[in-house]
C-alpha cells in the first residue's frame, strides 16, 4: 500500500507514470493499474485524513458487488507479483495446473455440489 500512495504522491507532483515507475521500481503497467484503481475509487493526493493501509487495500482491491469474480491479474497483483504471467508460471509449478484451470475446476466442482449436470464426463 506504500507504493500506491507513493505512487499518487508521484503523479501529483506532475511525474509521468514511467518516471514513476521508476522510482518505485514497479513496472509501468502496474503503477497505471493502481491509477486507475485509484482513480476509480475517488482517491487522489493527498490522501483523506487518517486512511489506513488496510482502508485503503479495501477501496482499491474489493471486487465491486462483494461476490464478482477478480480477473487473475488483480489476484497476481494484489499477491506481490509484478506481472501476471509470473504468477501464472509460480502457480502453475506449485498446483500442476494454471489458475484458470483451477478456475474451471472449481466452476464444475461447485456446479456438480448444486446438483446440476457436469458434462461429458460427470454422465453415466
Amino acid at each position: 500500500m506504500r507504493k500506491i500512495s507513493e505512487a499518487l504522491r508521484l503523479k501529483a507532483a506532475g511525474l509521468s507514470t514511467r518516471k514513476i515507475a521508476s522510482s518505485l521500481g514497479l513496472g509501468q503497467s502496474t503503477v497505471s493499474d493502481y491509477l486507475k484503481r485509484a482513480d476509480r475509487a475517488g482517491l487522489t493526493w493527498p490522501l483523506p485524513e487518517g486512511t489506513c493501509d488496510a482502508d485503503l487495500e479495501q477501496r482499491l482491491f474489493q471486487p465491486v458487488g462483494g461476490a464478482a469474480r477478480r480477473s487473475i491479474s488483480e489476484v497476481a497483483f494484489d499477491l506481490g507479483f509484478c506481472a501476471s504471467a509470473h504468477f501464472c508460471r509460480a502457480f502453475k509449478a506449485r498446483w500442476g495446473m494454471t489458475p484458470d484451470e483451477f478456475r474451471r475446476g472449481q466452476n464444475r466442482t461447485e456446479a456438480a455440489s448444486a446438483g446440476e449436470p457436469r458434462g461429458p464426463q460427470g454422465s453415466s
